[in-house]
């Protein structure tokens, strides 16, 4: 920003006696200049040719400091560019300039500046000085336009710490190992009002302990109205509490949580306990935990979220949920609005009847539309009770399909999530959705019990038949050979829709193009002359 200053004849500064000065106007930049910062000025006036100079001093409270005598600034050193009337000068270091101490370049208020060559010279020419800012974080203002930035645990620290920012705007802007981080920010008192944007990065190795009845813990202990925490993920973390306990947030009474996910292990002693929230009272969506959670003495325990009575859509959870009642896959207990979303844990277990595959009440303020769980989700003690909501029910198969997350449920797959499928469990296909803000550091996000109950469905050996079906894994052609004649071959996504059907025509060997169909595991049906048909399971890169 630059300042047009009108320069008067001030008291005290160096005017030769053989000449009026010229009327001038200075221009600094920056506007108002900094102490600790370079500085140019430009100074116009009249025309005084192209061997201009500057005479210059600082202000230092009621004492003025040249940077040289009037008769030592005829030099290069303080030699101005331009013509016209139009002359410049830059300062690359002010304390330099003007030799000034620590002490005085914190006290100093202004900078005085006269042009001048060997028979002109302008009136003096005054510009403010301001201190620098004190920068907090990694850079940025706290504002909307410009978030304080968390690169560091130091950052991270620093923002736990500094309650009277707790309603300002974040962005994380590397990845950031949390381990030395020991308390939340926000809390019931001064709950985070302010944004916090993940901007795709992640918070590693988080390790959090609250022992305070009635204070929340999580890396946000209690998030009020107005706040978004949005993009981001936190991984391997360990948090410990007691009521309103999660790894995201401990309690969330307003605001929104979007696209971001945790991973590690939640312990509770108290009620409200949950992968990514302990308690919810605002919006969460798009999101996920793979989080453990335990808390087996007490209320309230979900895989994303102990209690929720707000809202909650398009989400899932895998971890396992151990707790005493109220216990849920997805949600412990909801008193709000759950919708499109899924439960995929290995396993619940819980010591009294409120307990299922998804929710864990399933009274008329439970409001649950649209979603799924899985069928052979491990029970408490082996038997689900009558009590809870265990949702709509889905096999392995289209638990782990695309389809069912994309077209039943309405998932954006374009814009927020992404379904990924490697082999890489023991050959094992595992697929699911991940965030498409978080990038590639997100593991998969269903339990291995899911991929075993899939791969169960291994090569039927008919009678004594061996059938060879390579390569498996695919890029698009299978072959298929057997010592028998082939009748046909059918693939099958693992929802059940056939997708390609080839008759053999009683030859040994035949080739399936598979090149447009999509990345996923398909179900191979091969049936032959004078034997059992025989079933495989392949996969699609």
């Amino acid at each position: 920003m630059k300042k047009i200053i009108l320069c008067l004849l001030a008291a005290g500064a160096a005017v030769s006696s053989w000449a009026a000065g010229d009327n001038a106007t200075i221009v600094s930049d920056p506007s108002p200049v900094v102490a600790t910062r370079p500085v140019s000025v430009t100074i116009t006036t009249s025309d005084f040719g192209s061997e201009v100079y500057l005479y210059t001093w600082a202000v230092v409270g009621s004492a003025s400091k040249p940077a040289a005598s009037w008769e030592n600034t005829n030099v290069d050193k303080y030699k101005m560019s331009g013509s016209n009337g139009v002359y410049t000068y830059a300062i690359e270091d002010i304390k330099t300039l003007y030799n000034l101490s620590d002490s005085e370049l914190s006290s100093l208020t202004e900078l005085g500046f006269i042009a001048k060559t060997s028979s002109k010279q302008t009136i003096d020419c005054m510009v403010a000085v301001i201190q620098a800012p004190v920068q907090h974080y990694s850079g940025g203002e706290g504002t909307a336009a410009s978030p304080y930035l968390i690169s560091t645990a130091a950052d991270l620290k620093e923002l736990s710490s500094t309650s009277a920012d707790w309603g300002k705007s974040f962005r994380l802007d590397s990845d950031v190992d949390a381990s030395g981080v020991t308390a939340t920010v926000g809390n019931s008192a001064i709950p985070f009002t302010g944004t916090f944007d993940g901007n795709g990065k992640t918070i590693n190795n988080l390790k959090l302990s609250g022992n305070v009845f009635g204070e929340a813990t999580g890396l946000f202990g209690t998030v009020g109205n107005g706040a978004e925490i949005r993009d981001l993920g936190i991984a391997d973390a360990t948090v410990a509490g007691m009521c309103f306990t999660g790894i995201l947030a401990g309690r969330v009474d307003g605001g929104g949580i979007l696209r971001c996910y945790s991973t590690g292990t939640v312990n509770a002693s108290s009620i409200c306990a949950g992968g990514l929230v302990g308690e919810n009272g605002g919006s969460i969506s798009d999101c996920y935990s793979t989080a453990t959670v335990n808390a087996s003495d007490d209320y309230a325990v979900g895989g994303l979220v102990g209690k929720n009575t707000g809202t909650i859509a398009n989400t899932v959870a895998s971890g396992d949920v151990t707790g005493f009642d109220y216990v849920g896959g997805l949600v412990g207990a909801n008193y709000g609005k759950v919708n499109r979303s899924f439960a995929v844990n290995a396993s619940i277990s819980a010591t009294n009847n409120y307990a299922a595959r998804f929710g864990g009440n399933n009274n008329s303020r439970n409001i649950s539309e649209g979603n799924y769980a899985w069928e052979l989700m491990s029970a408490p003690n082996g038997n689900w009770a009558n009590y809870g909501d265990h949702a709509t029910l889905k096999s392995s198969n289209e638990i782990a399909s695309e389809n069912v997350y994309k077209s039943l449920s309405g998932w954006d797959f374009d814009n927020v999530w992404l379904w990924r499928t490697e082999v890489a469990r023991a050959s094992v296909a595992v697929q699911g959705p991940v965030l498409r803000s978080l990038g590639e550091n997100q593991s998969h996000i269903f339990p291995d019990e899911l991929f075993k109950a899939i791969s169960a469905i291994d090569a039927v050996d008919a009678e004594g038949v061996d059938i060879s079906v390579s390569p498996n894994p695919t890029e698009g052609l299978l072959a298929v050979s057997a010592p028998a004649a082939i009748l046909s071959c059918k693939v099958f996504s693992i929802s059940g829709q056939l997708v390609a059907n080839l008759c053999g025509e009683g030859k040994n060997e035949v080739a399936i193009d598979l090149s447009g169909s999509a990345a996923g595991v398909y179900l191979l049906q091969v049936e032959m002359e004078q034997a059992k048909t025989a079933v495989f399971k392949i996969v699609k890169k």
